[in-house]
C-alpha cells in the first residue's frame, strides 16, 4: 500500500491521533482503488481548515478486507450499509 500525505502547513505531520472527517474514492485503478482520507486533530483544527489528506492505494482485496474488518468491528452486516454514502 502506498501513502502520500498532503498536510495543511499548520498541521504538524504525525501529531498523534486524528479524527476522520471525510473520504472519497478518487480513482479506480486497474487492480485496485485510490482512496483519499481526510483527517484533523481537533474540533479547533477542523474549524480552522487544518485538514490533512492522505492518499491510500489499495488492491481490491485489501479494500474488501478493510470493509469486512470495519463491519465486524462495528457489529454491522453488509445489509446495514446504505445505498449511498451520506455527505458530511
Amino acid at each position: 500500500m502506498a501513502r502520500d500525505d498532503t498536510i495543511h502547513p499548520d498541521v504538524p505531520p504525525h501529531s498523534g491521533p486524528q479524527a476522520v472527517v471525510g473520504w472519497v474514492l478518487h480513482h479506480p485503478l486497474p487492480h485496485g482503488i485510490e482512496l483519499r482520507v481526510q483527517t484533523t486533530a481537533s474540533t479547533f483544527a477542523l474549524e480552522n481548515q487544518q485538514i490533512a489528506t492522505t492518499r491510500l492505494v489499495l488492491t481490491r482485496n485489501q479494500a474488501l478486507l478493510l470493509a469486512t474488518f470495519l463491519l465486524k468491528l462495528t457489529g454491522h452486516a453488509p445489509d446495514d450499509v446504505p445505498e449511498q454514502r451520506l455527505s458530511l
